[in-house]
């Protein structure tokens, strides 16, 4: 539509407005029982415009609808007429709670809104009341306009916004944790290795460790949550991953859960945080699909993928874990929008879960299928790479630390973790001494060089709470010692200076939490100069 006022051109919306406008002024109650209706050339306008516009009595009853807004409901306009407007749009037996046009019936003013149909769009709703004889609201013309993309994308802004804050405070937490938790393990590990393996307190220190693998694999999702990071992978048995995160993430719920994990499982290569995620998001989702309780099967087996497969995926040996419910099922027609960000069937849901779950397995090179069933229930598969190697099962021998000699130097501005960090290293051997910060560190090591007693290593804290950390202190050290052998070390798991140490100019790294077995190992390969292709990611 175009046109001219004042010799300016008017837009659509002032088009659109002033045909409105004429219209309310024209329309009037013929007699009590009869429908109001639009002149041929109001209908040819009506008809033609993108906007939804409906003409509707006083209780929602729609008397006219344009080609546009039955569409928008898979209708024809003669089929919408005598409809419920919330019924055909919202589903509902009742006025939709939000509807701006319960204003306009009420107040007989113009009103404005915005309203989510029941097929997931959003729609900016403008009402205009329709006034009899004696100024009383008899109908009222509805106009919609589709604004689900902008709206998407002011979620969007609001969930990343919401999204950083939360990941500030989900790093800082997992950091802080890992530190305590360093504590935790570290003597749990030394007190593992002190302990008779027959005695009976030995038991209760392989449960407290397991317990404290979990809480690290948590902290690895904090760290997840606050960006989506690329994975930093080990080798690891995703039976005791299936188990943990499982039994972990349906704590408390009425379903039961079945496994069906062979022994001679493969290992595979994983970031182990974000494939717990992964298990625990699809997991989550199992149990709430059935209200009413039920049971939750989770299987794994190993698979040689063919050249050419469904899935899309290289050539190879991959394991495959399914999570199987025996729930509500999945609707046909929704089933390719569940990866969808945002998307979601359940009030109150983020329509995350399987978006972050889909996304960790794609970079993991893997990939997710769904099957569905209405009434009887949904099947989720994972398929990730393997190495092709049987996993090192629970009651595979423990490995005893690698012993050493000579002086290390300690930098950590937590006691608790100098205490066991020095606990650990005396056991392997080593004479240890600690400081809180990179300015002590470096006096430290220049003094002992000057008197010709040196440390053969040095630990340094990625970050020091008032202090001097790592990345500022390797500096001045390599011009102190061009030859030193600096090991960084941190809860941030996720630090590139952690995950690329050499480039910093560090011999080697090992995150937070780490047990005696771990720290052992990268000590002794630092000081024997053995060869550092990757950091200690555990």
């Amino acid at each position: 539509m175009k046109g001219k006022r004042n010799g300016k051109k008017q837009t659509k919306e002032e088009l659109l407005q002033k045909e409105v406008e004429k219209l309310r002024q024209r329309i009037y109650l013929l007699e009590k029982g009869k429908e109001l209706r639009l002149s041929s050339h109001e209908d040819i306008i009506f008809r033609s415009i993108s906007e939804n516009v409906m003409l509707q009595d006083v209780n929602g009853v729609i008397l006219w609808g344009n080609k546009a807004a039955a569409a928008s409901v898979n209708l024809t306009p003669e089929e919408l007429i005598g409809k419920l407007c919330y019924d055909v749009f919202h589903g509902l037996k009742e006025r939709y709670p939000f509807c701006p046009l319960i204003g306009t019936r009420q107040n007989g003013e113009i009103s404005e809104g915005e309203v989510q149909s029941k097929n997931g769009r959003w729609w900016l709703i403008r009402g205009y009341p329709i006034k009899g004889k004696n100024g009383e609201v008899i109908g009222m013309i509805e106009i919609a306009s589709d604004i689900t993309e902008r709206k998407k994308m002011e979620i969007e802004r609001e969930w990343a916004h919401r999204m950083e804050s939360i990941g500030i405070l989900c790093r800082g937490i997992a950091h802080d944790f890992n530190n305590i938790l360093t504590a935790v393990l570290g003597n749990i590990s030394l007190a593992m290795q002190i302990a008779n393996p027959q005695d009976e307190v030995y038991e209760k220190l392989i449960d407290a460790e397991k317990a404290t693998l979990m809480l690290k694999n948590l902290t690895q999702q904090l760290m997840a949550i606050s960006k989506g990071r690329e994975p930093i992978k080990e080798v690891v048995s995703l039976k005791g991953l299936l188990i943990d995160a499982c039994s972990f993430s349906l704590s408390g719920s009425s379903a039961k859960v079945k496994y069906s994990i062979p022994d001679d499982l493969w290992s595979i290569e994983c970031d182990p945080g974000q494939i717990s995620q992964v298990i625990s998001n699809i997991a989550i989702n199992a149990n709430q699909s059935m209200q009413s309780g039920g049971e939750i099967e989770v299987a794994a087996c190993n698979v040689k993928m063919p050249p050419k497969n469904s899935l899309s995926l290289p050539e190879g040996n991959y394991v495959m874990f399914s999570i199987k419910d025996g729930g509500v099922g999945i609707p046909e027609e929704i089933l390719p929008k569940i990866f969808d960000p945002y998307f979601t069937t359940k009030k109150g849901g983020s329509g995350l879960g399987l978006t972050v779950a889909y996304s960790i397995v794609k970079k993991h090179c893997g990939a997710i299928k769904v099957e569905s069933q209405v009434g009887k229930g949904t099947k989720v598969e994972v398929y990730l790479p393997s190495t092709g190697v049987i996993a090192r099962t629970d009651g595979a021998q423990r490995q005893q630390p690698s012993k050493g000699c000579g002086r290390i130097l300690v930098m950590d501005d937590e006691k608790i973790v100098q205490r066991t960090a020095a606990t650990i290293l005396k056991y392997c051997g080593y004479e240890v001494e600690c400081v809180s910060s990179g300015e002590e560190m470096l006096s430290k090591y220049k003094l002992a060089m000057e008197s010709h007693n040196p440390f053969e290593a040095v630990i340094m804290d990625l970050t020091v709470s008032g202090g001097m950390g790592a990345i500022e202190a390797i500096g001045h050290l390599l011009k102190i010692d061009p030859d030193a052998k600096a090991i960084i070390s941190s809860g941030y798991i996720d630090n590139q200076v952690v995950i690329n140490f050499k480039k910093y100019g560090f011999k080697s790294s090992i995150s937070k939490p780490y047990g005696i077995e771990e720290i052992a190992e990268v000590l002794s390969n630092v000081i024997n100069d053995k060869g550092q292709e990757k950091s200690k990611k555990d």
